[in-house]
């Protein structure tokens, strides 16, 4: 375990890459936080109220500061995001309350995570994103969202495809559909563990440190390309799982 104030400059920083990319607070801070002794729900209670915030906030700031930055969704993605997305969420989150002390989450979050850095590189341009995929790739998400924490690297890409890869244009997109299925888990979060990591002072000292990363990352996109921060991203998931397989082993 570490002291609240190293575990928020974690948290700022994540909250930066995310800002800047969409995703980076679950993907990076669960594995993270595992290696450091923290358990699974535990960590879904650190790590998901800082999420929400930063999706929102972003969604906010970069409407009134981006012009043209995208706010439009398919409605279709959105009616099978809440009838097949979230209900694998619900059953995974499920899983993970019922087999917390049964399951090695260090193995199963670094596999999820390999796993999601080769389907990344390996997306073939001429794959065809019908509704059937996308709908077998909502349940996927679902669940290992759910058990995990990690369905956001599979989200990020089933956007960016369905974009055509333009990550622009992306973006707000995977601020959206990342907060919805964030404030779903931490709402079913609640009822199925009884965990509590924020106090009312602490809460506010994430809110604003969302906000503060999120206008710093403005700035910064202006200097540094965000595709940088989205290979950062992976090396450093890549590096901490590695660190997590070696330290059930060792």
């Amino acid at each position: 375990m570490i002291e609240f104030d190293y575990l928020i400059i974690i948290l700022f920083t994540l909250s930066i890459f995310q800002s800047l990319i969409g995703i980076g607070i679950l993907v990076i801070g669960t594995p993270l936080l595992l290696l450091i002794n923290y358990n699974i729900l535990e960590i879904m209670h650190i790590l998901l109220p800082v999420s929400i915030c930063t999706s929102i906030i972003n969604i906010i700031i970069n409407k009134l500061i981006i012009k043209n930055f995208n706010n439009l969704f398919e409605k279709q993605m959105l009616i099978n995001f809440f009838l097949i997305c979230m209900p694998f969420t619900f059953f995974g989150l499920l899983l993970t309350s019922k087999l917390e002390k049964i399951i090695n989450f260090d193995f199963l979050v670094s596999f999820i995570i390999f796993i999601s850095l080769i389907i990344k590189s390996n997306v073939k341009a001429n794959f065809v994103l019908t509704n059937k995929v996308k709908s077998i790739s909502l349940s996927i998400i679902g669940i290992v969202h759910g058990l995990t924490n990690s369905g956001g690297t599979l989200m990020s890409l089933l956007i960016l495809k369905k974009n055509k890869n333009n990550k622009k244009n992306s973006l707000g997109e995977i601020h959206f559909f990342y907060f919805l299925l964030s404030a779903f888990q931490y709402l079913i979060l609640n009822f199925v563990s009884d965990k509590n990591y924020w106090n009312l002072e602490n809460l506010y000292i994430a809110i604003l440190l969302t906000l503060i990363s999120t206008i710093t990352s403005v700035k910064i996109s202006k200097k540094i390309n965000n595709l940088t921060f989205s290979k950062v991203i992976e090396i450093i998931a890549f590096t901490t799982s590695i660190f997590l397989i070696a330290k059930n082993i060792i």
